[in-house]
């Protein structure tokens, strides 16, 4: 996608939130990414490199690291706050630049693993160097980071999607597949069978939730509405027992949100709704009622 002239890669709606936070959110923000096949990072400042250990091998990740300029004061501003202060750290390896998509794919490929061994133990290195107020880590991508981070660190998890928790459920996990899986994240076997097995299948988005359990009293968990966390807190059963999952509204720019508030606008909306159940209950011969629920299936 471009915008003003520059290039973003966006996965989907978990994407345009992270690009809203970065314009948006009321105070400092450090954001980490892996860099993306065939793209150009000269724009940031090569700072170091940090070390990590995927399949018994270690490998040498380069860390870049750019500052975005802040607008002017005197700026168009959307929202109650200013823009905040940008930090990005770039994370360059040959295992990054070599997927074809954003996220690596299928899950169950070793070559997939892997990835998400190198991102988990890069972003855990880039959080002991920052020490940061609180670590948010959105659905189950960066989630295995806690196992190796030095010291303790305030977790808040938001889950977009809870349907994907980086899962492998094709066959029933064991101690040999723990083993397995003990190489290629460099972590003792007894750590994945903890923490990451549930119902015998490995769950990279469990060792954040045993995380918040263990530290935080279970409380940090949320989804990006209140229906949804009702129905994930039902549905999925690494989120049982905890004492919360809470529905947080998905953030969006101040226009927006005023423009959703907006009465006429939202009348407007619920009309043609209203409208769209009245033309489907005429034309399938339904019994009229605006408050029925209707059931869809397409397959």
């Amino acid at each position: 996608e471009h915008e003003g002239g520059r290039e973003k890669a966006i996965a989907g709606g978990l994407g345009k939130v992270a690009g809203l936070m970065c314009r948006y959110h009321p105070g400092a923000l450090i954001c980490v990414t892996a860099c993306m096949p065939g793209k150009d990072y000269t724009f940031a400042a090569h700072v170091g490199h940090v070390r990590a250990v995927v399949s018994g091998v270690t490998l040498r990740i380069d860390v870049l690291r750019y500052e975005a300029p802040k607008p002017a004061a005197d700026g168009p501003v959307d929202g109650s706050f200013p823009p905040p202060s940008m930090t990005y750290y770039v994370l360059d390896h040959p295992v990054f630049r070599a997927r074809d998509d954003i996220y690596p794919a299928p899950q169950t490929s070793r070559r997939t693993l892997e990835f998400y061994s190198l991102w988990n133990q890069a972003v855990a290195r880039v959080i002991d160097l920052e020490a940061p107020d609180v670590y948010h880590c959105p659905d189950f991508h960066a989630a295995m980071a806690v196992m190796y981070v030095e010291r303790p660190v305030p977790v808040l998890v938001v889950l977009h999607n809870a349907e994907y928790q980086g899962a492998i459920s094709t066959q029933h996990m064991g101690r040999r597949e723990a083993r397995h899986l003990a190489e290629v994240f460099h972590l003792p076997a007894h750590l994945i069978l903890s923490d990451t097995f549930i119902d015998g299948k490995f769950c990279m988005l469990k060792p954040v939730v045993e995380y918040v359990r263990r530290y935080q009293a279970g409380y940090g968990i949320c989804a990006v509405s209140r229906n949804y966390a009702l129905e994930a807190a039902l549905k999925h059963n690494v989120l049982w027992g905890l004492p919360e999952v809470r529905g947080i509204d998905n953030c969006m720019p101040e226009s927006e949100r005023a423009a959703a508030a907006d009465p006429a606008a939202a009348g407007g909306h619920e009309a043609a709704r209203a409208e769209a159940k009245r033309f489907v209950q005429e034309r399938y011969g339904l019994r009229r009622d605006p408050d029925a629920r209707l059931f869809v299936f397409l397959g």
